[in-house]
Parts: C-alpha cells; sequence; structure tokens
C-alpha cells in the first residue's frame, strides 16, 4: 500500500508541472505579441489617450497587440450586434477610468477607485525584457493583461504610486472646451513653473484671454449698474 504521504507529494508535483506548463504557454504567447514598456511614459500615455479620445486605436496602443485586445475589439458573433456591443463595453470601460481619474486629480478619497484597482491591477502579469544601452544592461517589463479594465487599473496604480521611481503627476485641463487628462510636465519655453492647469500653452492663453474678457465685461456691467438708469439716460 502506496503511504498517503507520497499520494501528496504526486499531487503537488502535479501542481507544480500545471503551474510550470502554464508558465511556458504564457511565455510562448507573449513572444507572438508586440508589448508596451510598463515602467517607461509610452504605457502611461496611452492610457490617457484612451482616456481622452476613446478610440479603437487606443486601445490597440494601449494593449500592445495581446490576446485581450483582440477580444476587446473583435468577436465572432454578429457583427452588427457585436460591433454595438463592443461600442458600448469600450465607451463603459472609458467613462469608468475617466471618473477615476478625475478622482485622482481632484485627491478624493474614493473607495471606487481604490476597489477597482485593487480588483483588477492584480491581473496582470509582468515579463522582464533586459536590454543594453551603452554597454549597460536594463530590465524593461512586458505587460500582459488579463483584459482591457485590468490594463487600465495597473495603469491606475502606477499613476497613484508616488513613490515609484519617475512618478509623474497626472492634471487635467481647465479650459472648458477641452478636459483632457495630461501629466505635469515643464513649459514648451523650457522655463518657468511646471505646467499643471492646461494642456498645452494654446489653451492657457486661451482660458487667459477669456478670463480677461470676462473681467471687462463684468466691469462695464458694474459700472452701468453704478451710475444707474438716470445717468444713463
Amino acid at each position: 500500500m502506496v503511504p498517503a504521504r507520497h499520494h501528496k507529494q504526486a499531487a503537488f508535483m502535479g501542481r507544480i508541472r500545471t503551474v510550470w506548463d502554464a508558465t511556458d504557454f504564457i511565455l510562448k504567447e507573449a513572444d507572438r505579441y508586440r508589448s508596451a514598456e510598463v515602467l517607461g511614459p509610452g504605457l502611461l500615455d496611452r492610457a490617457l489617450d484612451f482616456a481622452n479620445i476613446g478610440s479603437d486605436r487606443s486601445v490597440r496602443a494601449l494593449l500592445g497587440g495581446f490576446k485581450s485586445a483582440k477580444s476587446a475589439l473583435e468577436s465572432e458573433s454578429s457583427p452588427t450586434i457585436e460591433s454595438a456591443k463592443r461600442k458600448q463595453s469600450l465607451q463603459d470601460a472609458r467613462s469608468e477610468f475617466r471618473s477615476h481619474l478625475e478622482a485622482v486629480v481632484k485627491a478624493t478619497d474614493d473607495v471606487s477607485w481604490r476597489a477597482f484597482v485593487a480588483e483588477n491591477a492584480r491581473q496582470v502579469i509582468l515579463i522582464p525584457k533586459y536590454i543594453s544601452r551603452d554597454g549597460r544592461p536594463f530590465a524593461e517589463h512586458r505587460l500582459l493583461p488579463r483584459s482591457l479594465r485590468a490594463a487600465l487599473a495597473y495603469v491606475l496604480l502606477l499613476i497613484v504610486d508616488d513613490a515609484r521611481p519617475n512618478s509623474r503627476v497626472l492634471c487635467r485641463c481647465r479650459l472648458a472646451t477641452c478636459g483632457r487628462f495630461f501629466f505635469a510636465r515643464a513649459p514648451e519655453s523650457g522655463t518657468g513653473r511646471m505646467r499643471r492647469r492646461y494642456c498645452c500653452e494654446v489653451h492657457m492663453h486661451t482660458a487667459h484671454n477669456r478670463g480677461a474678457a470676462d473681467r471687462r465685461r463684468a466691469s462695464r456691467a458694474k459700472k452701468a449698474a453704478e451710475r444707474g438708469p438716470h445717468r444713463q439716460a
């Protein structure tokens, strides 16, 4: 009779082999697809493109061509019905992501984005890729997200992790006709404070000009009110 411990050992080794087989499959699949650099600015910028634009192209760029991008953008069912479902699904994902980004910008202690990150950010696999620059070794990471929501949650985790090297400050353009999310950056002139209020100098000047015009109108209205009807007659 085989001792019980031998059965346990055999079961344990069977689970180990299953993990090894799964790992081997994942690595082989990863080599078949393009991938995004997780720790570089590219992934975060592509995620903001999806939040600001929400196009199919921005989704493909964000997910880097992995199967999760294919499942998010394609279906084997009725093209008309599934196309509508796909568009609605992407629209819902974008709307949810934008609401979480808005909470981060406003420094709102919102439990919803925390729950979103906790549930979905762990559904990604990071694969290190070793490269050489000027004869020095560097490690970059490739991202395998289980879904679009997983990729977005991981991006959100990177954004809120201000202890991460090269962390970036999330902002939102205050021009009423824009509202794009962007990362704080140095002004195009190369001097001055980091730009946090407007996504570009054009929008900054537009907002300032509109503000000046509003102030002039308010000043004229105030002076007219102070003069009174008999003075205007």
